[in-house]
């Protein structure tokens, strides 16, 4: 009996002692957990205005960053309105030096001649009158058909380009293959007998040196065989005739200055 009574009270003495030992353990963790609790909270509510605070500072920074970057916008748009005014400058470039390309030479480009020796250097032929410098398609189809087919060549002169000739009865007229003017009329029965065409004075095949002279005006060459003259602007420029027993066999009108290029 007494033994069973030790039982009992250690028993109710062991349960005794795990209710206090546990009703302290579950102040002590209540207060921890309350504890904890409480830091927890207080850390979580810094960290939520931290939270806060940092995103409405990079809120700011991004709006920030948009309004600033309006401005490229603004000055793309504005950079692309002056862009305007060029774009419509490109229709019309300004005018840049260069060097211009090589031309063929023209009649204009030879020295000017004295109008009065160009007058005595003119022929006439079948109603037409024309002469060295003038443009031979103007009169080409006035002096009517040719004798014989043209022949291209070019004078044992330095720089000077190719000529066409073209035949007619008493005379050939040499044209620049270039320019298309006449560098030579040419008077001769040799080929193509005939006494039609005449300088506008009137001098013609046959004629002597001294109706040379009486038309045309004294002669600068002292030889009996010769009767020449030059342009005294253009020394290029002359009359040349050949005679043969006293007679003009040729008459040479030319100005070779038109060939050179």
């Amino acid at each position: 009996m007494k033994k069973r009574m030790y039982w009992i009270a250690a028993a109710a003495a062991c349960v005794i002692c795990l209710s206090g030992c546990g009703q302290v353990s579950t102040a002590d963790t209540e207060g921890q957990v309350s504890l904890m609790t409480k830091a927890q909270t207080t850390a979580a509510a810094a960290s939520t205005e931290t939270t806060a605070a940092e995103t409405a500072a990079e809120t700011a920074a991004v709006t920030e960053a948009a309004v600033e970057t309006q401005a490229p916008e603004a000055q793309t748009e504005a950079l692309a309105a002056e862009t305007q005014a060029p774009e419509a400058a490109v229709d019309t470039p300004a005018v840049i030096a260069t060097d211009a390309p090589a031309q063929p030479k023209s009649a204009a480009e030879t020295p000017a001649a004295d109008p009065a020796f160009a007058e005595k250097a003119k022929v006439t032929y079948n109603g037409v009158t024309f002469g060295v410098h003038d443009n031979f398609d103007a009169i080409a189809a006035q002096l009517g058909n040719e004798t014989r087919p043209t022949n291209s060549a070019r004078p044992c002169i330095p720089g000077a380009g190719k000529y066409v000739c073209h035949h007619y009865p008493g005379f050939s007229v040499s044209v620049s293959e270039d320019t298309g003017v006449i560098y030579q009329i040419f008077l001769t029965e040799s080929d193509d007998p005939g006494r039609d065409i005449a300088t506008v004075g009137g001098l013609r095949l046959g004629m002597t040196k001294d109706d040379a002279a009486t038309i045309l005006g004294p002669s600068q060459s002292d030889l009996d065989f010769m009767y020449s003259i030059k342009d005294t602007q253009n020394p290029d420029f002359a009359i040349v005739a050949n005679l043969d027993n006293g007679a003009i066999i040729s008459i040479d009108i030319s100005d070779f200055h038109v060939l050179i290029n």
